[in-house]
């Protein structure tokens, strides 16, 4: 991976103060989960330096900016902003910290390259805060935000630690794979030892949103522990062979700690048959599922499925990628200590898509579909729970009332 703050290019840094904004949680966030709405794919690492200051690792591809010529036997050049406000919470208006970054280049036009940046945000311990971020592709006219959580309220937590790969390479995720080796950094540099805990549990899916029974409780008691030494805050490489969780911690009376993720070995694609069938819970009967699961070739089911169900195999193959195109990102932004599209919003959005409107508070998240101030509108509501595992976790408040709105949304896909 090529970063292009290594090598030539133009820079202009401006930094503000604090001042009034807007409350985010009046604000319409439904682009952070509709693939159509972004230009760009950026990654995104929140790490503490000390109990003043937290970076903000930033990756974007370049070639998905816009290069165009000023004049006609000019270079290629492409503009772009990188700003970001920091609020103490959805809900406030007050601005703690905010800059904006402008870049010029020409040099990477047409490579496959990255823009590689820190940010060096003025969030004070301890607290929570949010960060908005927006990436502006100047030449397209276009903008996206993202609205990253800090959390500092205790310097122990999962944003204490930076997980690096075998040649020393900061990853932007929380899994790995089978042979994958990896190394920690912790903030802590007097920390002689981390604990880990390992957790192997066979989580059932989502159940439909108008099923009120209640879920079984989690069982904190960890199938396995031990240790890894750790010298001046960095641990020798390891892997984790074993599906399932890893829960590190530097004192385990808190409930603090980062967690590092073994699913299965291709996650987030889905490629398998074991992975293709899964997902078709949501959309299938019990019968149909229970002739899924027990066949001996679950390809051929799983598409005679399709094929039966929409009567046409262009159509099948049509609805086959939009749906599994679903599974997969449902992967990419909502898996915390499960996969994704097993989570209550991976239901929700594989079976419906994209929210028309996304209204996010402190701990809770409401879903659109249809207008905004339409009494006739689906509305979905979710809480954060409060999980020593993640962050991402968010379970829906159920309702009676949606069984045959959710029903109909089944069968627009078994048509």
């Amino acid at each position: 991976m090529k970063y292009l703050n290594k090598i030539p290019f133009l820079l202009i840094l401006l930094l503000f103060g604090c001042s009034v904004g807007y409350e985010l949680s009046q604000q319409n966030l439904s682009g952070t989960y509709d693939p159509q709405l972004r230009f760009t794919q950026p990654e995104f690492l929140i790490a503490h330096t000390n109990d003043s200051i937290t970076n903000v690792y930033l990756h974007v591809n370049l070639s998905e900016f816009l290069y165009t010529r000023e004049n006609e036997n000019g270079k290629y050049i492409a503009r772009i902003e990188i700003s970001y406000s920091l609020y103490e919470s959805y809900e406030s208006k007050i601005i703690l910290d905010s800059a904006a970054l402008f870049y010029t280049d020409s040099i990477e036009y047409g490579l496959n390259s990255t823009l590689s940046e820190v940010l060096f945000v003025k969030a004070k311990a301890p607290g929570d805060y949010i960060l908005k971020v927006s990436i502006l592709d100047i030449h397209r006219g276009k903008e996206l935000s993202y609205y990253l959580p800090i959390y500092k309220k205790s310097m122990i937590g999962s944003q204490s630690f930076m997980l690096f790969d075998k040649d020393s390479s900061l990853l932007f995720r929380n899994y790995i794979s089978p042979n994958e080796n990896v190394s920690l950094k912790y903030l802590n540099i007097s920390q002689e030892k981390l604990f880990v805990h390992y957790y192997k549990r066979d989580f059932p899916l989502a159940r439909p949103p108008f099923v009120l029974d209640k879920e079984q409780a989690f069982n904190y008691k960890a199938d396995s522990t031990f240790s890894i030494p750790v010298f001046n805050g960095n641990s020798h490489q390891f892997n984790l062979v074993k599906e399932g969780f890893y829960f590190f911690q530097s004192d385990t009376n808190s409930r603090e700690g980062f967690t590092i993720y073994r699913y299965y070995d291709d996650f987030p694609v889905i490629s398998s048959a074991e992975h293709v069938i899964s997902p078709l819970r949501y959309i299938s009967t019990q019968r149909e599922y229970d002739i899924l699961t027990s066949s001996s070739n679950k390809k051929l089911t799983a598409d005679s499925f399709w094929l039966v169900n929409t009567g046409h195999p262009n159509r099948a193959r049509q609805l086959i990628s939009r749906y599994y195109n679903r599974v997969q990102e449902a992967n990419n932004m909502f898996s915390s200590f499960l996969e994704g599209w097993k989570t209550d919003r991976g239901m929700v959005y594989i079976v419906l898509g994209p929210p028309n409107y996304v209204y996010r508070a402190t701990n809770t998240e409401n879903w659109v579909y249809g207008e905004a101030g339409n009494p006739g509108s689906l509305r979905f509501s979710f809480i954060r729970v409060n999980n020593p595992f993640t962050n991402n976790d968010y379970n829906l408040y159920r309702n009676p009332m949606f069984k045959e709105t959710w029903y109909n949304s089944v069968e627009n896909w078994r048509r």
